[in-house]
């Protein structure tokens, strides 16, 4: 497969700004930790996006870091997780 540099970078510029024009703003998008962002990963395979921005932050509130979420009884992430 030949691919055309030039057409790709007019697709490239067309795709940055649709989303520049129609982003949302989530949480999980101005965070670099890798913490957050796998939790919002997970989070966003099992459910809506309008009900992940509800849950999220408090489960991040909650459970900041992998120590505090391995060190917590599977009670406590399940009751924060429904």
């Amino acid at each position: 497969m030949n691919i055309d540099t030039k057409e790709l970078g007019q697709f490239k510029a067309f795709i940055w700004d649709f989303y520049a024009q129609n982003r949302r703003d989530f949480p999980w998008r101005n965070t670099q930790d890798p913490y957050a962002i796998v939790v919002s990963e997970i989070m966003l395979q099992q459910t809506q996006t309008h009900r992940v921005c509800d849950k999220y932050l408090a489960f991040i509130d909650r459970f900041p870091d992998f120590q505090t979420l391995a060190a917590s009884s599977l009670y406590d992430i399940l009751s924060a997780w429904h």
